[in-house]
């Protein structure tokens, strides 16, 4: 019993540290600048930088879709994958929603604005440790 709940802390752990490193991974080969990184309940946070990234419609989807588009190509391969993608599938939920949020706010300043709010946020219930 208490093996299991062990394996399961630590499936999710991973699950949770890739889905944020690709992330990471698709804004570095972007060219998008990280802020600043930090730790939450739910695993680590990456800050980037606004005037890389919401001025950029391409660029902003790309970065918060890569662990979902990935989960999906890997979605039926075998039992493990599987049960990885559908996890980070759900992981995906919010990055949507910020997606769609962002994309809907047509000025950039505006985008930027919203973006900050929401870093506000992020830095009220993390630990975040910025730098620039």
């Amino acid at each position: 019993m208490i093996a299991d709940i062990s394996a399961l802390i630590l499936i999710l752990l991973v699950m949770v540290i890739s889905h944020e490193l690709i992330h990471l991974l698709s804004a570095y080969l972007l060219g998008v600048r990280i802020k600043g990184f930090g730790f939450s309940l739910f695993g680590p946070i990456f800050i980037l930088r606004d005037e890389y990234l919401v001025d950029n419609d391409l660029k902003l989807i790309l970065v918060h879709t890569s662990p979902l588009i990935l989960s999906l190509t890997f979605l039926f391969n075998n039992f493990y994958c599987f049960l990885f993608s559908s996890l980070n599938l759900t992981g995906s939920i919010g990055d949507i929603y910020l997606l769609i949020k962002l994309l809907r706010i047509r000025d950039v300043n505006m985008r930027c604005l919203y973006s900050r709010r929401v870093e506000e946020k992020i830095k009220r219930i993390s630990i975040i440790k910025y730098w620039d």
